[in-house]
């Protein structure tokens, strides 16, 4: 099959324009704050190309021909650069997010706040209203109560940043939305659970494959807010040290009892790190999960991406990929 791909740049379709110069076409999809972004690099040896304007908006798709292409998303050309000899052009572009752009040097202000006694999903939710924001939380932290903790000269970026760390989350800012959703589950923003996408040995031209260290915590102590009388109190799993002390406070026994024993689980199981070359997948995309059924070591467990680039150049077309073992 050959790889093929479609580009509109300000409602104008140049896929014939720039077809015949392309020398490569990278799209890469991360989770979290990073931003995903396309990069265009043209041959221009005969100085034909004018330079687009910066502020462009690029939309892009692509596949492989007599097949639908799969569009991957609108970017605001960000860079231009020019390198000779021979003459070509390097086009950086970045995934849209105008709301946020307009509130960049906002949200991205220091500031100083307490907050108190409140919810995550409370406190996010207030500072998504804040920068007009739509706030989009997974069910997962519905029950985590927060007691007290202290905003210190410190952007809301920064912020959200920390406690998405601190929650295994990973936060992104989608058209109008705050994105706060629990890393490694194979869910959409929306909940729904995401397809599983099979890699065979035959598509794959090198993988590795990463085990650290597991089994260094044997036991995990969480706590939990007790509204009856307003104390906090303290639940454990596992019977062995060292202890691994959860950084939040739950809003109930059975919440913190649940997550004490997830991420004991968690820690045993040591932390599993994928990474793919593989035939290009158009499909493929961030917090999608995969599956390679017929290698040894990696058969019967699900993977979900951290980072996908696509890559098409006039050695075809290639997927790159890093993942993580489904929680």
């Amino acid at each position: 099959m050959k790889p093929t791909f479609k580009i509109i740049a300000d409602s104008v379709d140049i896929t014939d324009l720039i077809s015949k110069r392309l020398i490569s076409l990278n799209i890469t999809d991360e989770t979290g704050l990073v931003s995903d972004k396309a990069e265009i690099l043209l041959d221009n040896r005969d100085s034909i190309l004018e330079i687009p304007a910066t502020g462009a908006n690029l939309e892009i798709s692509i596949g492989y021909e007599g097949k639908e292409l799969i569009p991957m998303g609108s970017y605001i050309v960000d860079t231009v650069e020019l390198m000779s000899p021979p003459l070509k052009m390097r086009i950086t572009a970045k995934a849209t997010n105008t709301k946020i752009k307009n509130l960049n040097r906002k949200i991205r202000s220091p500031k100083s706040k307490s907050w108190h006694e409140h919810t995550l999903i409370g406190v996010i939710t207030i500072i998504a209203k804040e920068h007009e924001f739509e706030a989009v939380i997974d069910k997962e932290f519905k029950e985590i109560y927060i007691k007290h903790i202290d905003q210190t000269d410190e952007s809301d970026i920064s912020f959200l940043t920390n406690l998405a760390r601190d929650h295994d989350a990973f936060i992104k800012f989608i058209d109008s939305r705050l994105i706060f959703i629990k890393k490694g589950t194979g869910t959409s923003i929306s909940g729904v659970e995401l397809p599983e996408t099979e890699i065979f040995e035959s598509e794959i031209t090198s993988w590795n494959f990463n085990i650290s260290e597991r089994g260094k915590f044997g036991k995990v102590k969480a706590k939990w807010h007790d509204l009856s009388d307003g104390t906090e109190k303290t639940v454990s799993s596992g019977s062995e040290e060292p202890t691994y002390s959860m950084r939040y406070i739950f809003a109930s026994q059975e919440k913190a009892n649940q997550m004490a024993k997830a991420k004991l689980a968690q820690l045993q199981r040591g932390i599993k790190q994928l990474s793919i070359s593989a035939a290009g997948n158009p499909i493929l995309s961030a917090e999608s999960k995969i599956t390679i059924p017929d290698v040894k070591y990696l058969q019967d467990q699900i993977w979900i991406i951290n980072s996908v680039t696509h890559n098409i150049s006039d050695s075809g077309y290639t997927t790159q990929i890093t993942a993580i073992l489904k929680t």
